[in-house]
């Protein structure tokens, strides 16, 4: 599979699954990585990042401690005025993190369920849905997984897990029935 139809395939399944992206307490992985990437966009694009702030929790933390880790690193670090006022409200307690939703058993098993349908999908267009013993082509296990990675979806976040719920999806009496 070339690079393009392999991104083509990541893009469909990242608009087959995309929903609520806060599902659950942050690891320690995550939190490294929205400080990283805070970090870099405090750079680019401060404004963009403080108006995404308002409505996504991700980008609220990006913002948050994007903002430490300059201050820590850089002490002339001169904050930009898309971020004086930002930064002033949250002193004062005026700005806060926008709610995140926490995963009900119903969304894990909406989540499921868009999974499998997408590995279906996938497979109907001729694609393998798991890894074969020594095959080298990407299946639709993988493609789902790059999906929800570039979607920063937390869970399920290997292989082994997309392919579990593609196995259990398989089952003669899942709740899936038998349209897969």
């Amino acid at each position: 599979m070339n690079d393009q139809v392999f991104h083509e395939h990541v893009e469909v399944v990242k608009a087959l699954i995309e929903s609520d992206l806060d599902w659950s307490d942050l690891d320690v992985k995550r939190w490294l990585t929205l400080a990283r990437e805070g970090f870099d966009q405090l750079g680019k694009a401060p404004g963009k990042l403080v108006v995404q702030s308002r409505v996504s929790h991700d980008a609220f933390l990006k913002l948050r401690f994007g903002l430490a880790g300059r201050l820590r690193i850089d002490p002339h670090y001169q904050i930009p005025a898309e971020l004086r006022g930002w930064l002033a409200d949250y002193l004062i307690g005026r700005v806060v993190s926008p709610k995140v939703r926490r995963r009900s058993k119903q969304d894990v098993a909406t989540m499921h369920d868009r999974i499998a349908r997408a590995i279906a999908a996938l497979k109907e267009e001729g694609r393998p849905a798991t890894r074969g013993l020594g095959e080298a082509d990407v299946s639709g296990c993988d493609i789902v997984i790059q999906a929800l990675t570039e979607l920063e979806e937390p869970r399920p976040n290997s292989y082994d897990a997309v392919a579990k719920i593609w196995e259990k999806a398989q089952r003669p009496h899942s709740r899936f029935g038998n349209l897969f």
